[in-house]
């Protein structure tokens, strides 16, 4: 039960008339103001509030401690009795004391390894095993151990174990129990075991033929009974099962050997022969059932006309077979006295059993078996040969890749038999741009040139540069900006595709009636030969730009040129007075900006279009053979 305390603070409340500790600080260091006490007249309300602060807080924090552990704190208390009374507080909080929560929430938890009564059973102790810890001990999850976990009293051990030291044990070493299994019976332990166990000799004097008369039986800790071994009234040694044991000699006589050497024994065994078969070999499966393995010698086969059933899809893929000449060929017997064998090579037909396959002849056996290839547009049920698949699948479409941009293209597998066709296109060239012109006078600019073009078939070794390589790098030319080149497009070092020209500007402080084009791009290029070409072609050079004056030194009427056309995109168009060039389409040139006309002259300028950017287009097929 917890004290009372008397001592409470003065002056603590969170809006208290105080001085702050660094005012009261530097009043008590100045000079050495109150160190003799407040002076009459000197002391303000703050300054007396803080010192009485000072002194009866700590003097609350003292009693409450005194008070927590059970004792009483009053300042009606002599000092004697207070100082005793504290002692008695500091001795108590050092003994292990029962759980208390309120003093856990108090505290914020126990902390980890404090080590708590149990508050309801005594002699019951609890370890904490984690810091701030508010659970309840003994409670489902909570965060104690208890104090004796993993221990034994002496008590329990003198119950279980038997001393290491020499003395006298005290104890039955035959216990009483009983076993009932077959017919009179005497059932006798023959000596002590630990933790339940009991073993028994179990006698009987039951005179029926492979009935057992001597059993060692165990009896474990439940109370459940195990036979090891038995004797039968005609003396076999059996399992619990009744299953005899051999002898060694009974085993020779019965087994070969694993280890090598030699065995005398007939591999011809007694079995249901068909067909002057003969038994080759016998064996009992898992299943206890016995197998045979038969040889049909070549002119004793099953003659045309008969049939070999078996018992189904699951052991063999036949169900009727026909042999138009016997050869000889293994075959198997099951346990159900159903025959199975092994599918010879042959041309196999749709019999008239439903969904079932006969074998026409002849019969032999290869390791590897050939035939005949099926030509194109064969509707029979023959087997594909290599040959038949390979012409089947040479020519096939394996994938396709698009490339707008540069890249890496890595192919469906690295094999050499694959080629590719391929199509390619270099940047167009941007187009002209018109600058001001003087009074009464206007230009018009030409297109760009297109980039160059090829299409054509690659080896893998071409188009890889090597057999072995497993992707080539993608260069994507990029559209030239007015007046300028386009860029390059190439796949590795197996094609290149130039990039078109740019259209030169026209002249400044004047007109021309006509504004001149670039030339052609240059022609692909092939450093690694192709499989087959295709085509192959330079880019088409833009149209020249028109200015017409029907007037005679009146208003000017002007067109650009469009861009030159790739086949993967048009050209940029041509457009009238006051207007900038349009842009190119993939491959295309970029079309010639047209200028303003004015009286004054100084119109604005119009910047040409850009050429279109280059592009890729790759796909992949089977050798064609």
């Amino acid at each position: 039960m917890a004290g009372t305390n008397g001592f409470l603070p003065f002056a603590y409340g969170t809006s208290a008339n105080v001085l702050s500790d660094e005012a009261y600080q530097s009043a008590l260091a100045a000079n050495g103001q109150y160190a003799n006490g407040v002076v009459q007249g000197q002391a303000s309300s703050q300054q007396a509030n803080k010192t009485w602060l000072q002194g009866t807080l700590m003097a609350a924090v003292l009693g409450q401690i005194i008070a927590d552990m059970g004792q009483n704190a009053s300042d009606s208390q002599s000092i004697a009795t207070l100082e005793q009374n504290l002692i008695a507080a500091l001795r108590r909080s050092s003994l292990v004391l029962p759980y208390d929560s309120s003093f856990a929430n108090k505290v914020g938890g126990y902390p980890s390894k404090t080590i708590v009564a149990d508050p309801t059973t005594t002699g019951l102790f609890w370890v904490s095993t984690a810091d701030n810890n508010l659970t309840t001990p003994g409670a489902d999850s909570a965060s104690w151990v208890n104090l004796f976990a993993g221990l034994i009293s002496e008590k329990e051990a003198e119950a279980t174990y038997f001393p290491l030291t020499g003395g006298n044990i005290l104890g039955q070493a035959f216990v009483t129990a009983s076993f009932s299994q077959g017919d009179e019976t005497t059932t006798q332990p023959i000596g002590a075991a630990l933790g339940g166990l009991q073993f028994y000799l179990q006698l009987t004097n039951d005179g029926a033929a492979n009935t057992t008369y001597g059993r060692l039986v165990l009896r474990d800790g439940a109370g459940n009974y195990h036979i090891g071994i038995q004797i039968d009234n005609v003396g076999n040694v059996t399992d619990s099962q009744g299953r005899p044991f051999l002898s060694k000699p009974e085993a020779a006589d019965t087994y070969v050997g694993q280890g090598g050497g030699n065995s005398d024994f007939s591999v011809q065994t007694a079995g249901v022969t068909k067909k002057t078969s003969i038994p080759w070999v016998s064996y009992v499966d898992g299943d206890g059932n016995t197998q045979y393995l038969f040889m049909q010698p070549a002119g004793n086969y099953q003659p045309a006309g008969d049939y070999v059933a078996n018992a189904g899809g699951t052991n063999g893929g036949i169900k009727a077979a026909t042999i138009a000449e016997a050869t000889g060929s293994p075959s198997f017997q099951d346990g159900n006295d159903n025959w199975h064998v092994v599918q010879p090579a042959g041309n196999y037909l749709e019999t008239d059993e439903a969904n079932q396959q006969g074998v026409v002849g002849p019969v032999y056996f290869a390791q590897n078996p050939t035939g005949t290839t099926a030509a194109f547009g064969a509707s029979d049920k023959s087997f594909a040969t290599t040959e038949f698949a390979t012409r089947l699948n040479s020519g096939r479409l394996r994938g396709v890749a698009w490339f707008g941009s540069s890249g890496v293209y890595y192919p469906p597998r690295v094999d050499p038999s694959l080629i590719f066709r391929v199509r390619l296109v270099g940047a167009g060239g941007g187009g002209a741009t018109a600058v001001p012109q003087d009074a009464y006078a206007c230009n018009a600019g030409a297109g760009g040139t297109a980039g160059s073009y090829v299409e054509a078939w690659f080896t893998y070794e071409q188009l890889f540069s090597g057999a072995s390589n497993s992707s080539v790098q993608i260069i994507i030319g990029n559209g030239g900006s007015a007046n300028s080149n386009g860029g390059t497009s190439s796949i590795g070092n197996a094609v290149f595709c130039f990039g078109g020209y740019g259209a030169p500007s026209t002249n400044a402080g004047g007109f021309s009636t006509i504004s001149p084009a670039g030339a052609y791009s240059a022609n692909p290029a092939f450093p690694n030969g192709a499989l087959q070409l295709v085509t192959a072609m330079s880019g088409e050079s833009g149209a020249v730009g028109l200015v017409l004056n029907p007037q005679n030194g009146g208003q000017f009427y002007a067109y650009s040129g469009k861009g030159g056309s790739s086949p993967m995109g048009a050209g940029g168009f041509g457009v009238g007075n006051g207007t900038p060039g349009a842009g190119g389409g993939r491959g295309g040139g970029g079309g010639g900006a047209c200028g303003g006309w004015s009286s004054s002259g100084g119109s604005g300028q119009q910047e040409g279009g850009s050429g279109g950017n280059g592009a890729a287009f790759i796909e992949c097929y089977e050798g064609i053979t």
